[in-house]
């Protein structure tokens, strides 16, 4: 007594926590309870009235759960809802065949025996079931790797299911069918294993699959492959005849698996329609938001001295301040003719500044990208000016943007000097920059952008995006050294280090920079400097290196990526090989090489394309065309790298040393 009073706490512990951590599998314990307890009370009830009652339940709910999953499919479409819809419509036509074709007024009609075909259409439509289970999961796999499933083409997978449906059933009214029971054998019905395997491996392939915390409909999916793999193989299989136990234990388990998709799929249209009611939550706090910050942009455009502006996307009315139309040449009461219509300042950009300032504007409206510009405007008297004009945008819960408010600043004396002195660099090829070290404000030059393959003011001012061009193998080096001049350690800054530029090359800069102000307690306050670029000084010393070394050498030049290898001729005719043939395979290469010094090259070429610092030097034995051994010497080192660090480019020599 005191040992059973002492389990059922624990007892009721486990079970509790079954049940409130995990629904699906919670509903799935107590549909397969009612199963076996279903299956012991109604077990004398007529075995075909019975079996007729519970496939027609199945057929409707593999029905109603395929035209579910292809609701939520063309509401959202992804691979996982296709091919679970395209399955279970199919697996609805199956079950309902199955049904027809086993009744008492068209199983004569057949040319197998009720004994097989029975059997044999319950495992046809759980078979088809199962491979469209896997599909349903390699779709679910591309989604979880980022993929949308783009390639995959709707009418393909209905085609293809449709086939196969059709197919499936023809085989029944053509064929005679085979024995389906073995009695005395351990599994009665072998044929039942194949879509009990093709269920595991569905359920383990949906397990090992990573997906979001919040995507319940998949943990309701895995229960319910995990019922059917049971009862295909534990269940099923076992039965020894027609309406057997197992055999109407068997039809309610797979009922009671239907059952859990639809739970999901249910879950999945609940957390749906609560994501619409938190997102019109959410609008509605932006709204009053708004209100509010309608308020205090009122206030702030009384005490500034820059222009301010609000535009009215969905209308199109823009309304200017008044310091904005002081800011064109208009004076007090003279800006009635200056109309709340967004070309009132269009018509005024600069032609060169139009294309530019309006592409900005698109793009912060429709991909949330700073807007932050400079442009020229002509006043009122015809004069032009340089302005500088900031906004911000707003959208609703869709993503559409709603209003857009800004400033605009007079930088004409400003932009004159930077001009100036822009050009003054320019002439030297030098990208400019400037920070301002407690705000953390940049600024770059146009030269800053283009020696990196952008256009200037493609990417932010933004002292985090340029330390994230800095490659990962220099990236500690500068911050260090950009610290020691900081903390007064050194008296300037100068660096060689690679930036990674737009097509994703890396590229060999010289960074110069010094402390130019600093404040009362003699903390750093700004700082500027210069990038020159040394590439071709860099590839020149590169080749260089490698010249004074390459007398007699066969020269190669090998695109990893692309797996292209190129040669001089004196490569060639050290192996043998007529250099007119064309280029020598990297592949046909190293298989030339002797067996018992291959892997000591290719270990030598992986730490080569590792890191920049090592450069291979191996001697080894190579086989020409003639079949006679010959040593030689190869060096070589990686010059380029993909930006996410891989070797893209090596080049070498080799040298006859036999």
């Amino acid at each position: 007594m005191d040992a059973v009073k002492t389990r059922r706490p624990v007892a009721t512990i486990l079970l509790r926590s079954v049940l409130t951590k995990s629904l699906p599998m919670s509903v799935a314990v107590v549909m397969t309870t009612v199963a076996i307890v279903t299956v012991h009370s109604i077990s004398g009830f007529g075995g075909q009235n019975l079996h007729s009652m519970l496939e027609v339940v199945a057929t409707m709910l593999s029905l109603v759960v395929g035209v579910l999953s292809l609701v939520r499919y063309l509401s959202r479409k992804n691979a996982t809802y296709l091919f679970l819809s395209s399955g279970f419509l199919g697996t609805a036509f199956l079950d309902g065949y199955h049904l027809l074709v086993t009744s008492s007024q068209f199983s004569q009609l057949m040319p197998s025996r009720p004994e097989s075909l029975g059997p044999w259409s319950w495992s046809a439509s759980r078979t088809f079931l199962g491979v469209w289970m896997v599909l349903t999961w390699l779709g679910t796999a591309n989604l979880s790797r980022g993929r949308r499933g783009d390639g995959i083409r709707e009418s393909s997978v209905w085609i293809t299911g449709a086939a196969l449906t059709l197919i499936t059933a023809l085989l029944f009214a053509w064929l005679p069918l085979p024995r389906a029971h073995f009695p005395g054998w351990f599994f009665s019905r072998p044929q039942e294993l194949l879509a009990g395997i093709l269920f595991a491996t569905a359920l383990a392939g949906f397990i090992s699959t990573k997906h979001e915390e919040k995507d319940s409909f998949l943990k309701w999916l895995q229960w319910s492959l995990l019922v059917g793999c049971t009862t295909q193989i534990a269940v099923m299989a076992r039965s020894e005849s027609l309406f057997d136990l197992p055999f109407h234990l068997a039809h309610l388990l797979r009922i009671f698996s239907y059952a859990l998709v639809l739970g999901g799929l249910l879950a999945e249209v609940s957390r749906t329609f609560r994501g619409a009611e938190e997102s019109r939550a959410v609008q509605e706090s932006l709204t009053a938001e708004l209100q509010e910050s309608e308020g205090r942009f009122q206030r702030a455009v009384t005490g500034s001295t820059d222009g301010m502006w609000d535009f009215d996307v969905c209308n199109g009315e823009v309304w200017y301040s008044d310091r904005f139309k002081q800011l064109l040449g208009f004076e007090p009461g003279e800006g009635d003719d200056f109309a709340n219509v967004l070309d009132s300042w269009a018509s005024r950009l600069h032609p060169a500044d139009r294309d530019d300032v309006m592409k900005a504007v698109d793009n912060h409206l429709k991909n949330g990208l700073r807007y932050d510009v400079k442009y020229r405007l002509r006043l009122e008297s015809g004069e032009r000016r340089w302005f500088r004009s900031r906004g911000q945008a707003e959208w609703d819960h869709d993503g559409a943007p709603i209003r857009m408010s800004g400033s605009l600043s007079d930088i004409h004396n400003e932009r004159t000097i930077e001009e100036r002195l822009d050009l003054a660099i320019r002439a030297a090829n030098e990208g400019l920059w400037d920070w301002e070290i407690k705000s953390g404000t940049t600024y770059f030059n146009d030269t800053f952008y283009t020696m990196l393959g952008y256009h200037p003011g493609e990417f932010p001012m933004d002292l985090q995006v340029w330390r994230d061009l800095i490659h990962p193998d220099d990236s500690s080096t500068v911050e260090r050294l950009v610290a020691d001049h900081l903390s007064g350690k050194s008296s300037s800054y100068r660096h060689e280090h690679r930036l990674r530029r737009k097509d994703g090359a890396w590229h060999w800069i010289l960074g110069i920079g010094e402390i130019v102000e600093r404040d009362q307690d003699d903390q750093p306050l700004r700082m500027i400097g210069v990038h020159v670029d040394i590439q071709n000084l860099k590839e020149i010393s590169t080749r260089l290196e490698l010249a004074h070394t390459s007398a007699n050498a066969g020269i190669w030049d090998w695109n990893v990526v692309a797996n292209t290898f190129v040669s001089n001729a004196t490569l060639h005719t050290m192996i043998g090989e007529d250099p007119l043939q064309g280029d020598i395979p990297i592949d046909y290469l190293l298989s030339r090489i002797h067996l018992s010094e291959l892997q000591s090259i290719q270990h030598e070429i992986a730490a080569a394309q590792a890191s920049d610092s090592h450069t291979y030097d191996i001697e080894f034995q190579i086989r020409c065309s003639d079949g006679a051994y010959k040593w030689m010497r190869s060096t070589g080192k990686v010059i380029e790298r993909c930006p996410d660090g891989r070797a893209l480019r090596m080049i070498g020599q080799h040298i006859d040393v036999t």
